[in-house]
């Protein structure tokens, strides 16, 4: 495996702004993903290397509104990321996106061998999605506590 830290640009901040639903646009930057594991002639970087995952750390995108959790919240959406296949969670606190690298075996001498990193079915933006999804219920939650105790405070008042 190979793991990029703190390196934005190898993921697609519009798929992730767009709320996962561009049309024909993934989680990966393929542009940046080929700069960094291909030569600028189209060789593998890790081409003796028996790779078959990347891993992109996502803490930029989820850390901060992680922090700002209650504990038991916290609890819940770590143990979401480590139930998720594609995510990965260190014991650093550290979030990875993992990717698989897929390869393809030329079918004769005329064929190179190709390497992807994929986001297959786009199964870890789905799973970064999910968690996504979980920190806003918890954040939404909190609000709707902090406004209803606001209401009754005036109330009592």
């Amino acid at each position: 495996e190979v793991i990029f830290l703190g390196d934005k640009r190898l993921l697609n901040q519009e798929f992730v702004d767009s709320g996962f639903r561009r049309e024909g646009q993934g989680l990966l930057n393929q542009e940046a993903i080929k700069k960094m594991l291909f030569n600028g002639i189209g060789a593998f970087a890790f081409h003796a290397c028996p790779l078959t995952v990347v891993k992109i750390s996502i803490s930029w995108a989820i850390s901060e509104r992680i922090e700002r959790l209650l504990p038991e919240c916290r609890v819940s959406v770590s143990n979401m990321i480590l139930n998720l296949r594609h995510l990965d969670l260190k014991q650093d606190g550290n979030i990875l996106a993992c990717f698989p690298v897929i390869y393809t075996d030329p079918n004769d001498e005329t064929e190179d061998e190709t390497y992807e990193v994929l986001d297959t079915h786009l199964e870890t933006a789905r799973s970064l999605y999910q968690v996504l999804q979980l920190i806003a219920f918890h954040e939404l939650k909190e609000s709707s506590i902090l406004v209803e105790l606001a209401l009754w405070k005036s109330i009592i008042e």
